[in-house]
């Protein structure tokens, strides 16, 4: 057991460059049609990063924007944003939902409607499912339920990865998770990715074919089970009830449809070589573009790839990264993510010295093993967010 601490830290790094790699992979094909894929890519590019361009601005600011080769998107970011956080300690959730936040909505790239929309309530000082919201505003964060949870939950399991318990995990990734998002479809699947990644990661042996998929099963009361929490979340849970008259049932419904996509996972790995990959991500509803971007769905395309392809994450990340019609970058990331946390930083030879801040990345990592926290705590504001941010941008542009 000696060179564990350095197997940890090695597996952290991994699990955070494999993540990153996947994001930068996966994004030019975010939204690309499979007969546009084909006249761009060859086979032997899909292992590297390319340089594209991407429609940006929405309706007011159409402009087309270049993404150098190995530049990574929200995904990536918001790992980012989670792990500085996490160095704060006990003030992790106000830093993360009155700075790192706000701050994100001035450099993010590829951010989700939800989570720009939860960023917004923060901005003005208020959680999103309070009160001072509109109607419409706190009805909205209660129907989200997309992977903007999941995709960031890294860091959590990385810095708790030597404790005994899930439990203290399962509280953190479930107050990150309803700082942007309300439906249980974005929080459990963020708590089953999460279990996913923390069994990963504690493991000291290798990993046996379809080994995770059958430890979510047989444990799921680690990871289905309702968090309970203090602070904000009674606050949190109240307006659920409120908004959403028997969101625990709704909770138990969601643990349901995850644990049958887990079970499809189980029964697509059953068939070993004779599993077609398109076949298996068809049934997880990986194309299914109503619920594609769910937290559930994300959560067991990634499981399944990982699991598949364990021998060869290499081909893993990039079978992520290029399933065509899917949400690839971030299901390439959760995968990478996943794969990262027992296969090390090996694997993804060239590739994780060129995605974009690889050194950051890892220095980042190693912070969240070691806890390399922040020396002293920080002034969090709670009102006046928005102004401070102009003040910011002003600052910014008189020094051009």
């Amino acid at each position: 057991m000696a060179d564990r601490p350095h197997r940890l830290i090695d597996n952290a790094i991994g699990a955070i460059l494999g993540a990153a790699c996947g994001d930068a992979l996966g994004w030019p094909n975010e939204r690309v049609g499979r007969s546009s894929f084909r006249n761009r890519q060859s086979q032997a590019s899909l292992q590297e990063f390319t340089r594209w361009t991407r429609r940006s601005g929405g309706r007011y600011y159409p402009h087309e924007e270049v993404i150098e080769a190995g530049d990574y998107s929200d995904d990536t970011q918001l790992i980012l944003c989670l792990a500085r956080s996490l160095l704060l300690g006990n003030q992790w959730w106000d830093y993360f939902c009155r700075i790192e936040l706000p701050f994100w909505s001035l450099y993010e790239r590829g951010g989700g409607g939800a989570t720009k929309r939860a960023v917004d309530a923060w901005i003005d000082g208020v959680p999103p499912w309070s009160r001072e919201r509109t109607t419409k505003d706190v009805k909205r964060y209660f129907d989200a339920g997309g992977n903007g949870v999941a995709m960031r939950v890294l860091p959590h399991v990385i810095f708790y990865a030597n404790v005994e318990d899930f439990a203290c995990v399962a509280e953190n990734i479930l107050l990150d998770g309803i700082a942007t998002h309300g439906h249980p479809r974005a929080l459990v699947g963020a708590l089953a990715y999460g279990y996913a990644l923390w069994g990963a990661i504690r493991r000291t042996g290798s990993l046996k074919f379809g080994e995770v998929v059958e430890d979510l099963l047989d444990n799921s009361i680690k990871w289905a089970s309702l968090p309970q929490v203090g602070g904000a979340y009674y606050e949190w849970l109240e307006a659920a009830n409120l908004r959403v008259s028997t969101y625990e049932k709704l909770w138990k419904a969601t643990v349901d449809e995850m644990t049958s996509l887990l079970e499809t996972c189980r029964e697509e790995l059953s068939k070993g070589a004779m599993s077609v990959d398109d076949d298996a991500l068809r049934a997880l509803h990986c194309f299914d573009k109503k619920i594609s971007g769910a937290g559930t769905v994300a959560t067991a395309s990634a499981v399944f790839l990982a699991s598949r392809y364990a021998p060869d994450p290499i081909h893993g990340l990039t079978k992520a990264a290029n399933a065509i019609g899917a949400d690839t970058d971030t299901i390439a990331s959760m995968t990478g993510g996943l794969l990262g946390t027992f296969s090390g930083s090996e694997w993804l030879s060239s590739l994780k010295s060129t995605v974009q801040d690889s050194k950051y990345l890892a220095e980042i990592a190693t912070a969240l093993v070691t806890k390399n926290m922040a020396p002293k705590s920080v002034e969090i504001p709670v009102n006046g967010i928005r102004a401070r941010l102009n003040k910011f941008m002003d600052t910014l542009l008189e020094k051009k």
